[in-house]
């Protein structure tokens, strides 16, 4: 399945610096923006992994996985200050205000 993550990155001279903002923890910093989008794609591979075992772990023996679909709902980032359409927002966004 694929699945579209946002990244916030920013130069931090003399690096880059850059989170995804719909999984906590997933953050890194890289000399240059390339690295840190591909530093950024491995460590989201490697915690959703982990996630998922950490879940699957927790359940037991007798679970079930379904595939659940999230819509997005237009926001308002207020640190940005743009409108952002996106999955999840983040804990600095409000639905719906602008």
């Amino acid at each position: 399945m694929n699945q579209t993550y946002t990244a916030v990155v920013k130069q931090d001279a003399p690096c880059w610096i850059g989170w995804v903002e719909e999984v906590p923890g997933v953050n890194c910093q890289e000399h240059t923006k390339s690295e840190l989008l591909n530093s950024l794609r491995t460590t989201l591979v490697e915690a959703l992994k982990m996630n998922r075992d950490e879940a699957c772990n927790a359940a037991g023996a007798d679970y079930e996985e379904l595939h659940i679909a999230v819509w997005s709902v237009p926001i308002f980032c207020a640190a940005a200050s743009h409108e952002y359409s996106g999955p999840i927002p983040s804990a600095r966004c409000t639905f719906g205000v602008s």
